[in-house]
């Protein structure tokens, strides 16, 4: 059925990224933020992506403009989607905005050092990503683009988006590093439309 999916919810996609890199948080907070200068020890503020992801994706727990949820359920994009008389509820909070600081997003996860420097008085407070799952497939893009497609968008990754990444990876320089490598691939496949829905 082509009319079968949705979107993804934000904070679902970003939930499923953590959890799929097994984010953690060396100070135990996942804050990830510091407290106004990163180098004062006056503690913790919540300015970071994890404490109001609002900011950059319309949705934030608790935070429903209602108590039925952040969208309409009878919500259809106006155009060939409402005149085929399907719905798209989680669309109604997707606009250019979020369109750009969604992705914008992942990729600032994916690229920072890491681990970001710690402050004089403790652990990092900042999120740290594990690649160490997709290491091993670094080397090869076949079966790095196969465990990502089943990993980020459910074995759903068509063929366009396939050969994008492919051809992307293949590119590479041979000195490139296999965390580079890894790095590239999750932000081409985490960006893409297959990642974005779910089917």
């Amino acid at each position: 059925n082509i009319g079968y999916g949705k979107i993804k919810e934000p904070l679902l996609r970003f939930s499923a990224f953590f959890r799929a890199l097994n984010a953690s948080a060396p100070n135990g907070r996942f804050m990830d933020s510091y407290f106004g200068d990163p180098r004062a020890p006056g503690g913790y503020f919540p300015i970071g992506f994890m404490s109001f992801p609002m900011n950059q994706t319309g949705q934030q727990p608790l935070y429903s403009r209602s108590v039925f949820n952040f969208f309409s359920p009878t919500y259809a994009p106006p155009g060939p989607m409402a005149a085929a008389g399907l719905v798209a509820p989680e669309l109604e909070i997707t606009d250019g905005n979020y369109s750009i600081s969604i992705p914008n997003t992942f990729v600032e996860f994916i690229y920072r050092p890491n681990p970001l420097p710690a402050p004089p008085s403790g652990p990092s407070p900042f999120i740290v990503l594990d690649y160490a799952a997709f290491l091993p497939n670094a080397r090869n893009p076949t079966a790095l683009v196969d465990q990502l497609d089943l990993i980020f968008c459910g074995g759903q990754m068509g063929g366009y988006t396939r050969n994008q990444i492919l051809t992307a990876l293949q590119s590479f320089a041979v000195s490139t590093s296999d965390l580079e490598r890894v790095q590239h691939a999750i932000h081409l496949t985490v960006v893409s439309p297959a990642a974005a829905t779910q089917k």
